[in-house]
Formats: structure tokens, C-alpha cells, sequence
């Protein structure tokens, strides 16, 4: 009862100070814990599995709609500050679930850190265990051979070589996928792009160059991320163009 006519006392002369310091005594009890209504939850990265001690997936909560992130990994307690792994654009706001190649340095560490940053203040990291929980069986499901054949490149004609091998043999789902090259032209710088099934991978999303090589009979399995339009998609075209040559793979976007 005193506090209370003492608190109508200096209202009635003071009000501006007696509502100050109610606001005062009001965040001191409960800490800053009312937050506007909009206020967004920053995300939250779960680890899902690890394929071979060479990929992991993880499901991310509360991402915001149309952003590109950056993925870091590096050492357990560098807060995943160090090699850039993959990007990846989020259309709705939501929860992804997306795989990822695991960190040569990190992949015989017990515990390794990861990190998504979309470099204007929205960011989240993980401590994730690098151990696998699945193994891929690659030979299961068979897969399509390019054909070398005279596909329209912005260079004219096309020369092939029938002796080439370019194939997929290893797809994560919605993540990455595993070519096996051999016997590529020497010397020969290809650009990759994947596309929509159907459109030989022409006008479709740059992944990477690659080099052949100066070395006869040369081989490699080069692993390329798939697009995030294209993460859903049932089968996608994967084409190798540069130097006159052009080779394209179709395959299905299922894990084998």
C-alpha cells in the first residue's frame, strides 16, 4: 500500500520517470525475454548421416526465404572458419536438408565443425561427428554412358572421340555426383554446367572447369555439386564441353 501511493505521488508530478522506471524494473525481472512478435529465430543446423567418412548431411531450421549461404568446414573448435565447401539459395523459408563433402583435413578427426553464413548477419555452426552411419553400395544401380556424338556447342562443329569415357557413378540425391572420366583429349580445358533433363545441359547452371590433362589414357573421378534448382528434380544432364568436344550425361537424381 505505500509502494502504491508513493508510485501515485510521483506519477502525478512525474510521470515520464515513474513509466521509466517501471520499463526499468519490468526487463530486470524478466531478463529481455519479450521478443516482437516477427522477430526471426536464427538457424539451426542438425547432423542426419555420414556416407563413407566422405559426405555428410545435415537438416537446417529457420532458414530465411531467397538467401544464398556460404558452407565452411574446418577443425573442431574453429567454428567451421576455414575452407569453403558448397553455396545454396533457399526459395521459401523453412527447413532444407542438404548433403555435403566432408573436409580432407577433417575426415579422420573424430568431430569436426561446420558453418553457413550468408554474410549479412544471419549465420549458424556445428560441431558434427565425422564417422560414417551408412555405407554406399556404387555398383547397385546401373549407370548411363555419355556418347561422344555431335551435340550443338557454341564453337560449331564438334569433334568426338569414340575411345572417351565419361559416366556417372555415384549420386547422393538433391547433393553431388561422381563422374568417371578416361581417355579425354589432352590438354583440353571443359566447362561442366548442369541442366533440366532433356536440354543436354546447354543453358544450364555453371559448375566448374576442369582440365584433361597432358596425359595419354588419363583418368579421374571428379565430383560436381548438383544445383540447388535442381534438388528435386527426378534426372538432370550433366555436360563437358571445351576444345571442340562435348560429352553429356544424363542421370537420375536418386542415391546409389
Amino acid at each position: 500500500m505505500i509502494l502504491q501511493k508513493l508510485l501515485k505521488k510521483a506519477y502525478s508530478s512525474r510521470p515520464l520517470l515513474v513509466m521509466s522506471l517501471i520499463a526499468a524494473l519490468v526487463a530486470a525481472l524478466f531478463g529481455g525475454a519479450f521478443l516482437p512478435v516477427n522477430a526471426a529465430l536464427a538457424p539451426v543446423i542438425t547432423e542426419v548421416a555420414v556416407r563413407d567418412n566422405s559426405l555428410v548431411q545435415f537438416r537446417i531450421d529457420y532458414l530465411p526465404a531467397n538467401t544464398e549461404f556460404t558452407v565452411t568446414m574446418g577443425k573442431a573448435g574453429s567454428g567451421g572458419y576455414d575452407h569453403v565447401m558448397a553455396h545454396f539459395t533457399t526459395a521459401a523459408a523453412g527447413s532444407y536438408t542438404y548433403w555435403f563433402e566432408i573436409l580432407t583435413d577433417v575426415k579422420n578427426d573424430p568431430t569436426a565443425d561446420v558453418r553457413i553464413d550468408n554474410h549479412s548477419g544471419v549465420s549458424a555452426t556445428l560441431t558434427f561427428k565425422t564417422a560414417s552411419t551408412t555405407t554406399v553400395t556404387t555398383t547397385a544401380t546401373p549407370v548411363p554412358t555419355a556418347v561422344p556424338t555431335a551435340i550443338p556447342n557454341s564453337g560449331g562443329a564438334v569433334t568426338t572421340s569414340t575411345s572417351s569415357s565419361v559416366k556417372a557413378v555415384h549420386v547422393v540425391q538433391g547433393g553431388l555426383v561422381l563422374i568417371q572420366i578416361s581417355n579425354l583429349p589432352l590438354n583440353v580445358v571443359f566447362t561442366v554446367t548442369i541442366g533440366a533433363a532433356g536440354t543436354q545441359g546447354i543453358g544450364g547452371t555453371l559448375i566448374a572447369h576442369l582440365n584433361s590433362g597432358s596425359t595419354a589414357g588419363n583418368s579421374a573421378i571428379c565430383k560436381f555439386e548438383i544445383p540447388t534448382l535442381l534438388h528435386t528434380a527426378a534426372s538432370m544432364d550433366l555436360r563437358m564441353e571445351g576444345g571442340g568436344y562435348v560429352y553429356v550425361v544424363t542421370f537420375s537424381n536418386v542415391t546409389y
